[in-house]
């Protein structure tokens, strides 16, 4: 099985100029998730996909080896979806699994990569998405008619420390999916969909300055070795 990860890294970030090669703890952002994608025993090839030469060359010359696919300028928009890029890239290149990861959430970890594609081949499902638990009494919208908790019935309202079902929150970091998934849908997810569980840290994406400040306190004690819980 040829197994692939692909990390979008696009220029023109406008909530945070040249977000993916920014400074975080002293490194570019994409190099957490890059380090990741290197370091894991599972995956054969890692690409950058990007429209910038200058990012595809700091790329390159972080982790000597990586693959550049050259994204086209219409596919580096505000308004392009990663399932888009997917789409290109797997019109161009050969791979069974694809794992893509994005640089918006540097907690990614080779172990976590690995753990997921393992998770995906165990319960032979179609495509994984990571998740981070968190254990709060949670409601959905309101409508017409009210509203009611997700998990949990208010006339048996349990202790938080007694433990709650949890929810499982979609962090942006990491998807995996065959590659009849994207031919047949033209996205990163369906089939049979499964979760692979972060730690709740993970939550944090970054996508405003606020956002960057959390998370690169968060991964300075993580770096410092401080359990990510």
């Amino acid at each position: 099985m040829r197994i692939v990860a692909l990390i979008p890294i696009r220029a023109g970030s406008k909530g945070i100029k040249n977000k993916n090669i920014k400074q975080m703890c002293g490194r570019p952002l994409f190099s957490w998730v890059m380090e990741a994608a290197v370091n894991s025993k599972l995956i054969n090839e890692v690409w950058i996909s990007t429209e910038s030469k200058s990012y595809a060359s700091l790329a390159s010359e972080y982790f000597n080896g990586v693959n550049i696919h050259n994204r086209p300028k219409h596919l580096a928009t505000d308004s392009t979806s990663t399932d888009a890029v997917i789409v290109d890239f797997t019109k161009k290149f050969k791979y069974d699994l694809l794992v893509t990861l994005q640089a918006t959430n540097p907690f990614t970890r080779s172990e976590h990569v690995d753990a997921g594609i393992k998770h995906l081949l165990k319960q032979k499902y179609d495509s994984v998405l990571s998740t981070a638990p968190i254990n709060r009494f949670v409601w959905p919208s309101e409508t017409p008619l009210g509203t009611y908790p997700i998990n949990y019935n208010v006339f048996e309202r349990p202790r938080r420390q007694d433990g709650i079902t949890p929810v499982h929150i979609e962090n942006g970091a990491f998807y995996i999916t065959r590659r009849k998934v994207v031919e047949d849908f033209n996205n990163r997810l369906g089939g049979k969909i499964g979760i692979y569980d972060m730690p709740k840290a993970s939550i944090i994406e970054i996508d405003e300055p606020t956002d960057w400040e959390l998370a690169e306190q968060v991964l300075s004690l993580y770096n410092k070795g401080t359990k990510m819980l």
